[in-house]
């Protein structure tokens, strides 16, 4: 039986001072960028909460880089021993930290929960995929590649493991890693891929004209609903696509975690299960631009017809926290 994973909160800390530093630092003395002028009375005007405003970043900074900034606050304490919802206290304290000392502009309420909120479900989602990757029975110099893609996943995940000596060691076949991680993996994990490409055109009528670029996309299924539906993120459904268009590389994220489940009904012809979820939506295309962070409500049902025949449906609703239009 594995023993919890020791908290290491000095290094936590440590290393969330350089979640903030790493980026300022560049934007500073590399890129130049404005907002890093901070001084005394920015500090000061940025610590009264009246002074707090909504900005006009633009959408893809906004939508995707400040969750993406906050999965690696979330990460600080994830990878260091601290469990999910202990972990949720390293994405607000590193947007608050942020928002209120980096930056010479007014404190954003979009960005704070950008950066919280959304930090939390892509850190817990590339913290799960990061074990995922790196806990397989490979040696060699395959096993050393996983590890770099873990790396690349979760890069906090893997500074951790070379820190802790865990890079590249395998223990009975298996990889030293975290036990609640090592447990989920026995759940079911699926994929699917397309390539290929495609023909889109941003002007009404004119069929025959347009423009032909590549994309590439993927469905991504960790976990299944009805096993161990009481621990947060134990079922993840991750879509992926990248393409070329008029306006970003990066045309979609969308990931669903969920938080708890509740069963409702268990036949052998048919489950039902309640889930609560926390849910990323993140799209950039040509047609349109759109970015949420939401808490769903959701039934779960699955029905099953002949031995070997079964259906799913999926029912859900609840509040946007933020959403955002390029308006």
């Amino acid at each position: 039986r594995l023993k919890p994973p020791k908290k290491k909160l000095g290094r936590a800390a440590i290393e969330l001072g350089f979640a903030e530093l790493t980026p300022w630092v560049i934007d500073r003395y590399l890129r130049h960028v404005d907002y890093t002028d901070i001084t005394w009375q920015t500090t000061t005007h940025n610590l009264k909460l009246r002074n707090w405003a909504w900005d006009n970043d633009n959408f893809q900074t906004n939508q995707f880089g400040h969750p993406y900034h906050g999965s690696f606050y979330f990460s600080t304490l994830r990878t260091n021993g601290y469990n999910f919802w202990q972990s949720i206290a390293g994405a607000f304290i590193g947007s608050y930290l942020w928002e209120t000392f980096a930056e010479d502009q007014a404190p954003a309420p979009n960005d704070f929960v950008n950066t919280s909120f959304g930090g939390v479900i892509l850190g817990e989602t590339t913290y799960r995929l990061s074990n995922l990757i790196v806990n397989n029975h490979s040696r060699g110099v395959k096993h050393q590649l996983t590890e770099v893609a873990g790396l690349l996943v979760n890069p906090v995940n893997g500074i951790n493991r070379l820190l802790d000596g865990k890079w590249g060691r395998v223990r009975h076949g298996r990889q030293i890693t975290d036990p609640v991680v090592m447990e989920s993996d026995s759940s079911k994990i699926s994929a699917v891929f397309d390539i290929g490409t495609r023909k889109f055109n941003e002007n009404i009528g004119g069929a025959f004209k347009g423009h032909i670029g590549w994309y590439a996309r993927a469905n991504f299924l960790y976990g299944t609903p009805f096993e161990r539906f009481k621990d947060p993120f134990s079922n993840i459904t991750i879509m992926a696509e990248m393409g070329r268009d008029d306006s970003s590389m990066l045309n979609m994220v969308s990931v669903y975690g969920s938080l708890t489940g509740w069963q409702l009904k268990t036949k052998a012809t048919n489950k039902q299960l309640l889930t609560l979820s926390a849910n990323y939506d993140y799209i950039h295309n040509v047609a349109f631009f759109y970015g949420a962070q939401s808490v769903n409500l959701n039934l779960y049902s699955e029905h099953g017809l002949k031995r070997r025949v079964k259906f799913n449906t999926l029912f859900g609703a609840g509040p946007v926290i933020l959403a955002a239009l390029p308006d």
